[in-house]
């Protein structure tokens, strides 16, 4: 694993569409600020890592952001929050189904 790039940059596991196998990267992130809630925090830059070939141009910014705090399965709370970052159009975008995502449950999963 390289060095980290600079202090803006996070750690980040990368499954990629074409691959079996999920690869750590550095994601470079900004710091944004909530007016609303008054709460800063940062934004990781990945619209160059969700932009896909396949993809209706209609759908090219459609990302989707879930927060993880808990382990459900072991039952109790993380000491950081994991983000995960998507499409959330997955089904309807044209997309190439992901393979690294789909080989790690052995195909166990519900949607490609």
């Amino acid at each position: 694993m390289p060095s980290r790039p600079s202090p803006k940059h996070k750690l980040a596991i990368l499954f990629p569409v074409s691959s079996k196998d999920p690869r750590l990267i550095w994601i470079k992130c900004e710091r944004s600020f909530d007016r609303g809630n008054g709460i800063t925090y940062d934004m990781p830059v990945i619209q160059h890592l969700l932009e896909i070939e396949n993809l209706d141009p209609e759908y090219r910014r459609a990302g989707e952001f879930l927060s993880v705090k808990r382990n459900v399965l072991r039952g109790f709370n993380l000491s950081y929050t994991l983000q995960i970052i998507c499409r959330e159009t997955f089904m309807i975008d044209g997309s190439t189904p992901n393979v690294s995502v789909r080989h790690i449950p052995k195909g166990q999963m519900t949607y490609d």
